[in-house]
């Protein structure tokens, strides 16, 4: 047997007087190595800048101060990181919930000083905005603005497509609808699908993702004249736009989902308009979500007069 079969010594394998194998090569070398240290060059060091943002957004300790002037430089420190790594930096990455849930509450921290008191959504822009008009240096607005600016440049994905093709009613609502579940993994409810009449109802919509819907599909589907072949080719340019959809919600749904419910939070008009060509979702626009509070608010104020005349 090679006696460095289990890394054994170097030395050949030694056998006593009482005729007994020597086992102790089995057991492996003698010498240990020595751990391997990380060194962390300074500022300047890849790690040692990971280590410092980890140890800003982890600390809680600052929101229980009442330190105006420390509140306001935990802030600016946290704004220039994010720019930093989320403006500046990989176009494909953006802030995380715990990110951003920790910069809101650093908002509000301040405000709570400046006599802000919360209300609607916890108020925001409010907060914000008097924060800016105390620190004419701290552009919290500008920040949201560049975030909504980055979100936007995410292509549409082939689901956002549909969905805004129905809302503009550029087409069959039912077939636009059931080809978005199909998009989504979701079974079909027929075996049988029209895979001709799906791509008929979608071949004028743009998919910016798609470089085969948008230059070669006419010229696949008129090269050949029989029905099955048009099928077939139909069905291949669908499955690919399906295969799209699940590449962008693995580069964009999760990674985009914290940043867009922040920039929600702001009720800015303009934002909204400009995420809902990227983007599609159930939440009402600013104008319309102020409607239903105020609904819901007098409906509270109803509830509560009543109450009281039972008494």
């Amino acid at each position: 047997m090679d006696q460095d079969f289990f890394g054994g010594l170097d030395k050949p394998q030694q056998v006593s007087d009482k005729k007994k194998p020597n086992i102790a090569f089995l057991l492996g070398p003698k010498n240990t190595q020595t751990p391997a240290r990380i060194k962390i060059k300074g500022d300047d060091g890849q790690l040692a800048e990971e280590l410092k943002w980890a140890k800003l957004v982890n600390d809680e300790g600052v929101l229980k101060s009442d330190n105006r002037g420390k509140l306001k430089e935990h802030l600016e420190s946290l704004l220039t990181g994010l720019r930093r790594r989320y403006i500046e930096g990989n176009p494909q990455s953006f802030p995380t919930n715990f990110e951003l849930a920790k910069l809101t509450k650093v908002i509000f921290a301040l405000a709570r000083i400046e006599g802000v008191k919360k209300s609607d959504f916890g108020d925001l822009r409010g907060a914000i905005k008097r924060i800016e008009n105390r620190f004419s240096k701290v552009s919290l607005l500008g920040f949201a603005t560049e975030l909504t600016d980055r979100l936007c440049r995410v292509p549409p994905s082939p689901v956002t497509v549909l969905r805004q093709a129905a809302d503009r009613n550029d087409g069959d609502k039912a077939v636009l609808a059931a080809i978005e579940k199909f998009l989504k993994g979701e079974p079909p409810a027929s075996h049988s699908i029209p895979w001709e009449n799906w791509y008929l109802e979608i071949k004028q919509l743009k998919f910016p993702t798609s470089a085969v819907m948008s230059k070669g599909d006419a010229n696949l589907m008129s090269a050949t004249d029989a029905s099955e072949g048009r099928k077939l080719l139909a069905y291949l340019l669908l499955m690919d736009l399906r295969r799209q959809q699940f590449e962008w919600v693995a580069t964009y749904g999760k990674a985009t989902e914290a940043s867009l419910k922040w920039i929600y939070l702001l009720q800015r008009p303009e934002d909204f308009t400009k995420l809902t060509k990227v983007y599609w979702g159930r939440a009402l626009a600013p104008e319309k979500l102020k409607e239903s509070l105020a609904v819901l608010g007098n409906r509270g104020r109803r509830n509560r007069s009543y109450r009281k005349s039972q008494k």
